[in-house]
């Protein structure tokens, strides 16, 4: 308390104090938001992890792209928008993990775009599981939630 006393003893002291909680403040806040976004960052890029690969992270923003990794194995549906994936790699670069996507497309037309690039293995109402490459794809259809950056269209989950 004394501590507090002595900042605030005179009006000079009192001037000073509230200059630099004006100045200090947003330039904390500033840079609280930038190491968030960098790592952030970096974790959508790959972040390196203890079996000799890489995790990738991304959420709450809309992306059309994932890393190059994923799209070697999965092809990437056209009419997408990826808002979450987690997913990690090994050695050999085998991911596993998930991603949701959002499409104005039916699921329907989805399952008939993967169907095309790999061997069926079971086919649902709102799920679906092919062999793509010899890895094992699900898709599952989900409803969309109000926290969703997207809404209005078919939210899918792909597991692999």
């Amino acid at each position: 308390m004394s501590e507090i006393n002595f900042l605030l003893r005179d009006k000079n002291r009192r001037k000073f104090f509230f200059k630099c909680i004006l100045i200090g403040l947003p330039v904390l806040i500033s840079l609280a938001l930038l190491i968030n976004y960098m790592e952030d960052s970096s974790a959508a890029k790959g972040t390196p992890n203890d079996k000799g690969g890489m995790d990738y992270y991304f959420r709450d923003a809309v992306t059309e792209t994932a890393p190059d990794v994923l799209c070697k194995l999965i092809p990437m549906y056209p009419n997408g928008k990826i808002t979450y994936y987690n997913f990690s790699t090994d050695q050999t670069d085998n991911p596993a993990g998930d991603l949701f996507l959002f499409t104005a497309d039916s699921f329907e037309k989805v399952k008939a775009f993967y169907q095309e690039k790999g061997k069926i293995v079971d086919d649902g109402t709102d799920t679906f599981v092919c062999d793509i490459g010899g890895k094992k794809i699900t898709l599952s259809k989900f409803t969309t939630k109000e926290d969703d950056p997207v809404q209005g269209e078919n939210k899918i989950n792909i597991s692999f």
